[in-house]
């Protein structure tokens, strides 16, 4: 066994055990009635699960593997996206987004998916992929894609409302304001627009 493959194994096998870690500590807090302390519980699981996720793009642009690395570039990105930008600069009393049910949905989304797909890439550098998870590769998207999507939309929207409509107490931590030495302007706000036209 090489040096890439060995490498490969142990990167999906520790992103595999990252993610079904976040979604234990997912299901545990919903099991226990703790709905609101999904976040709290674990965030910090998803945020790393979800930086790592920038390798995939490496190991694609160094040939490791056979992905586009332009196509895994947009798959990950808008998930960083909402992990960096949207949800870790939210403060606790923030409209109450980090104790929503949608951050389970999401981490569930997420998780469920990362699983399947790090199993899948360890199963079958190996040859041995069972076909139930093959076809679980293919099919769960069916309802995890909409679930993640939708998820993603509540949070990237919710955030801009409320940057626009309470910016005075929750100020944006993504803001540049006019002028400075590339003349142009950011506000969380402006990410309302695009999805709602």
């Amino acid at each position: 066994m090489g040096l890439t493959k060995s490498y490969l194994l142990t990167y999906n096998a520790a992103q595999f055990g990252i993610w079904s870690y976040a979604v234990f500590l997912t299901l545990k807090c919903i099991a226990q009635g703790n709905i609101d302390k999904v976040y709290a519980e674990a965030g910090l699981y998803v945020l790393i699960g979800q930086t790592l996720m920038i390798m995939d793009v490496v190991h694609a642009a160094l040939k490791m593997i056979r992905s586009n690395p332009v196509t895994a570039f947009l798959q990950i990105v808008s998930r960083v996206y909402v992990c960096w930008a949207v949800m870790y600069p939210m403060t606790e009393d923030m409209g109450g987004f980090l104790r929503s049910p949608v951050v389970s949905s999401l981490y569930l989304a997420w998780g469920v998916t990362e699983m399947i797909r790090y199993s899948y890439y360890n199963l079958n550098m190996v040859n041995k992929v069972p076909y139930v998870l093959s076809w679980i590769r293919y099919n769960a998207f069916l309802p995890l894609y909409p679930i993640g999507v939708a998820s993603e939309m509540f949070f990237v929207i919710g955030s801009g409302f409320v940057y626009m409509l309470h910016g005075d107490v929750h100020p944006d931590p993504l803001r540049v304001r006019m002028p400075n030495c590339l003349n142009a302007s950011y506000s969380s706000s402006a990410q309302v627009c695009p999805p709602l036209m």
